[in-house]
């Protein structure tokens, strides 16, 4: 429930509240041993600080929330979490990083047969070969 409102709030850009609800979310989640849970919650909380412009604090809780995915084996959690990690690191200029990571994320996308997050991955590759000089190759991602 504290996850879903900061959720809106995030969506309404009130993010000193998202932020908030989503540290009682994380406090609660680790109360109860619910680690999926925690995950998510902390994939939203690198999600915000990114929007904040916070890289260094979008990336800790980013790679907590990698880590603990990875952990947990929620694979398509796993690959949002590694989408949002290349978008972060795109942001930063670290483009061949947010290529590893957007290709990571790809492939577990394609394992679980999500299409339309599949899509957003190759839309973002598509994104990350025009900013380096690859028109070819970012049309061919984005066909």
């Amino acid at each position: 429930m504290l996850n879903d409102l900061g959720i809106v709030y995030n969506y309404l850009g009130q993010y000193e509240r998202t932020l908030a609800l989503y540290e009682q979310a994380l406090t609660l989640a680790r109360e109860v041993k619910e680690r999926v849970l925690e995950a998510v919650v902390l994939m939203h909380l690198g999600r915000t600080y990114d929007i904040l412009k916070q890289p260094e604090r979008a990336l800790a809780f980013s790679k907590q929330a990698l880590m603990l995915a990875r952990e947990v084996k929620e694979r398509v959690l796993e690959a949002v979490v590694l989408l949002n990690l290349g978008n972060v690191y795109k942001e930063q200029g670290q483009l061949t990083q947010a290529l590893t990571l957007y290709e990571q994320a790809l492939v577990l996308f394609q394992e679980e047969k999500s299409r339309s997050l599949e899509a957003v991955v190759f839309l973002n590759l598509g994104l990350v070969y025009k900013e380096q000089g690859q028109p070819e190759r970012a049309l061919t991602s984005l066909e």
